[in-house]
């Protein structure tokens, strides 16, 4: 038994390790290509909007990576439920942890502002969620 659960431990770590691989060169590519390197500018409030936007027209398979991400935040990072690992690293971040400065600092030089557009999509899911269970709540 205790092998079997070993073998599961090291099947979920390299399914883990390589989705943050596959992750950070498809999303480096998509830097690259879209020009994303460039200087950081102030989040507004019109990013927000946009990343809100987005969001809400994420796909299925989106909405299951999402899923994945949140769950991994909840199990590795002691993450609340319905955060994703980028947005509880932002919120750390400003909360002056160095392991939320140092995944940001990554993130960042991916997406630029990747921790707040990460916050933005979180929150509309969350408002979209509360919305839908209000409907059948008394």
């Amino acid at each position: 038994m205790l092998h079997g659960l070993l073998l599961a431990g090291k099947i979920i770590a390299g399914s883990i390790a390589g989705l943050v691989a596959m992750g950070l060169v498809m999303t480096s590519i998509r830097a690259a290509v879209e020009g994303h390197f460039d200087i950081e500018k102030p989040f507004t409030a019109e990013d927000e909007a946009h990343a809100e936007q987005r969001a809400s027209r994420e796909s299925y398979l989106h909405r299951v990576l999402v899923a994945f991400d949140q769950f991994i935040n909840v199990l590795a990072f002691n993450g609340m439920p319905g955060e994703t690992i980028s947005a509880h690293a932002y919120r750390a971040k400003l909360k002056g942890h160095l392991w939320g400065r140092a995944m940001n600092r990554w993130l960042e030089w991916i997406q630029p502002d990747h921790g707040a557009k990460a916050a933005s999509g979180d929150h509309y899911r969350a408002i979209t969620v509360a919305a839908i269970e209000k409907k059948i709540l008394p």
